[in-house]
């Protein structure tokens, strides 16, 4: 397919004490090592045309403490850009972007205050994107406890401070192979007006196609099982999309 050329494919590398790790469904017990070494994972990305590395400090977003800035670090000396999430407070996001980020994900857990969000945004301007987790209508960051702000509530939000990019994610679909959330991309972007990143649940390159017909609104997609376990590799993703 010929997709709109701002369409990103960022694959996802999840990090946990320093090494690679995985979560399902934002659920702490699910939390899994996974082999291999961080740094040369983004590296292989990057030989394989990535753009953006989109690098998950997992460590953040269960205890609300980033742990793995320093991989971090290493990971943005790179020839790739890295966008940094895990439930960043606006002090992770800080401490993100001085540690070489490019872009990094204010969490979900933020939408619960309003005056840190707006505040969040003034603050690091196109630098920031805001994460927005779902499940059952109800903001859920992942690793979590649930906010209880209804999703209507968080969209009304994010419609009036407008950061630079939401990162959508429903969490039930999160590292489950289980399909991308179309119909909530859609909600994302008509009730907030603001450009959003797909993340979870893509599990075949029929899928990354249906979310790329999104553009421009749906700015790219955050991919991690899929490529982790070579369903498909991220070459051909670029080419599935346009983007190679």
């Amino acid at each position: 397919m010929t997709a709109d050329p701002t369409f990103d494919v960022l694959p996802a590398l999840d990090l946990a004490g320093g090494r690679l790790a995985r979560l399902a469904r934002g659920a702490a017990d699910s939390l899994a090592p996974r082999a291999g070494d961080p740094v040369q994972a983004a590296r292989d990305l990057a030989a394989q045309g990535a753009k953006w590395v989109h690098v998950v400090d997992l460590d953040a977003a269960l205890s609300g403490e980033a742990g793995n800035l320093d991989v971090l670090a290493r990971i943005a000396t790179l020839p790739v850009r890295v966008e940094a999430g895990g439930g960043f407070s606006p002090a992770g996001v800080r401490g993100a972007l001085q540690r070489g980020a490019s872009r990094a994900v204010l969490g979900a857990s933020s939408l619960a205050e309003p005056d840190e969000v707006a505040s969040a945004v003034a603050e690091f301007g196109p630098s920031l994107a805001v994460g927005l987790d779902v499940r059952d209508e109800r903001v859920a960051p992942r690793g979590r406890p649930p906010t209880g702000v209804p999703v209507a509530d968080a969209l009304a939000l994010l419609a009036e401070v407008r950061p630079a990019l939401v990162v959508y994610t429903n969490v039930e679909r999160d590292g489950t192979l289980g399909g991308p959330d179309l119909e909530g991309l859609r909600r994302v972007v008509e009730e907030t007006g603001v450009p959003v990143l797909a993340s979870g649940g893509i599990a075949s390159l029929a899928d990354l196609e249906a979310v790329a017909r999104l553009a421009p609104s749906v700015r790219g997609a955050i991919v991690g099982r899929a490529i982790q376990d070579g369903t498909f590799t991220l070459r051909e993703a670029l080419a599935a999309v346009g983007g190679a």
